[in-house]
């Protein structure tokens, strides 16, 4: 158990403030075989982190099927399940990118029972709807009724709507009778965007918990650079580069900078992070309860200014229904 990890109560559960991303589990950044996803979610959860994040979309299913079976040997009760409904893969998305969005009756209904096969559970902790920026806002207030009723009849215990852009999460809520849990989105608590922080008093005044990933920004805040995927404006990967540069003038690491940044938010319920291996796993728990030097943080600041709380766009392939400003 990490001494550091601190806990909230999360829809009848605590929560770690860190969570393990188990995209990591689909083969999408690094090959695993199950037994290396089996190690890798034994020695999280015995460091503390109990809450993990996955989806049907990440490796077609691959990444639940594996989780079910690296936790068969793990009490339920101590476990934090997140799953999602709305994005699929298809033939050519297998890798996480790309798929499908479908929020019809028929698909959640199948969507939730498969996930439920997948991982051996009996019920999903937190049901998200994945990526509603890529559907109209109608199509995820026909779908919240349904997911209301399965939270009424315990198949599921939270309903969470996730978006990059955070405008689609604030037209839901706004929108809808129905009790929202939590909102999630990604690379919105990071060194070079934190504009959740204008929007933490509106959730917390609503009593809905604000989940946030992608502390490196999908890979952007590493040593080696962005993957070549990486839908990152070119001054956004020059100006990262000048900050990766200027930390290692310091003999700094930009990731535990991103990490520690990130993890030191405590207005947000848990921080999502992968790990392809437990080295990586330890240098996340390492970040907890860490602060940046406020000289070097005036320096990160005067850095990314050009990029400041800029956008990223859609993801290549992908015409979202709603249109966000980035450049």
């Amino acid at each position: 158990m990490n001494q550091d990890i601190t806990y909230k109560y999360f829809c009848n559960k605590s929560v770690s403030n860190i969570a393990y991303g188990c995209a990591t589990l689909a083969n999408i950044y690094k090959p695993l075989n199950i037994d290396d996803c089996k190690q890798l979610i034994t020695y999280t959860f015995k460091k503390g982190i109990n809450y993990f994040d996955v989806a049907p979309f990440y490796g077609g299913e691959l990444a639940e099927r594996n989780l079910g079976y690296s936790i068969k040997d793990i009490p339920r009760s101590e476990l934090f399940i997140a799953t999602k409904i709305g994005r699929y893969t298809d033939d050519n998305s297998n890798s996480g990118a790309g798929g499908y969005f479908d929020f019809s009756p028929s698909k959640i209904e199948q969507s939730i029972k498969k996930s439920i096969d997948n991982m051996n559970i009996k019920y999903i902790d937190l049901l998200q709807c994945h990526d509603i920026e890529n559907v109209s806002r109608q199509t995820v207030l026909d779908a919240l009724p349904l997911l209301e009723h399965y939270k009424t009849t315990g198949i599921i215990n939270g309903i969470c709507i996730n978006s990059y852009p955070i405008q689609p999460l604030l037209d839901i809520v706004e929108s809808t009778p129905i009790k929202i849990n939590s909102v999630g989105t990604y690379a919105h608590n990071t060194l070079i965007n934190n504009t959740i922080l204008d929007y933490i008093e509106y959730f917390t005044k609503k009593n809905i918990s604000i989940i946030n990933s992608s502390p490196l920004a999908m890979g952007l805040l590493t040593q080696k650079g962005p993957p070549i995927w990486h839908p990152a404006s070119n001054l956004m990967k020059t100006t990262v580069n000048n900050l990766n540069n200027y930390c290692l003038s310091k003999n700094l690491n930009i990731e535990n900078l991103s990490m520690i940044y990130s993890l030191s938010n405590k207005d947000i319920l848990t921080t999502i992070s992968g790990g392809n291996s437990i080295t990586e796993i330890k240098n996340n728990l390492n970040c907890l309860n860490k602060t940046i030097d406020d000289l070097i943080m005036k320096d990160i600041t005067e850095i990314v200014y050009p990029i400041k709380n800029k956008l990223w766009g859609p993801e290549e392939g992908i015409i979202p229904v709603y249109k966000w400003i980035y450049n």
